[in-house]
Order: C-alpha cells, then structure tokens, then sequence
C-alpha cells in the first residue's frame, strides 16, 4: 500500500516510508541506494529492510552526486534573472 506523506518535510518518518515502498517495489532483489549524508539517511530510527543496502557517498563529494549537475544547470538557467516572486521562479 502506498502511503502519502507531505512533500515539505524531509526527515526520518519520511525517509522510512519512502525506503519501506521501495523495497516493497523491488522485493524480488538485492537493492543498492546510494545516498548523501544527509541526517535523516542515517537516523537511529530508521529500520532498513533486509533487500536494501544503504551506500553513503563520501562528505565533500559533490562531483559524485548526480544531483549536483541538475543543480548546476538550474542555476546557470536562472543566473543573472531577476523574478517578482518565487512563484514566477519556480514557473520558470
């Protein structure tokens, strides 16, 4: 069963249920989720479930993150714009 969570909070809770439907999803294999350090991936709390292994990039490493070249190339995007409001930003 899918459980829907605000999209405005990013901490444990959350990353427990994201990490719960994605081993429901892929229950047939061993799966490897590479991640940043952030706090809520490495949260007491969290219980990882036996078909995931967690693989933590090393701190400072941003040219290891994939997300970190979307980034990039948002920010050359929208460099040097001026926008009224976030709301016109994020249109754009």
């Amino acid at each position: 069963m899918i459980q829907r969570v605000s999209t405005k909070k990013l901490n444990a809770a959350c990353f427990q249920i994201f990490i719960n439907q994605f081993s429901e999803a892929f229950s047939d294999s061993l799966n490897v989720v590479v991640l940043d350090n952030g706090r809520f991936h490495h949260a007491k709390e969290v219980e990882i479930p036996e078909n995931v292994i967690l693989l933590y990039l090393p701190p400072y490493s941003p040219e290891l993150n994939p997300i970190e070249r979307l980034w990039q190339n948002l920010k050359a995007k929208l460099f040097c714009q001026v926008y009224e409001t976030i709301e016109e930003m994020q249109t754009k």
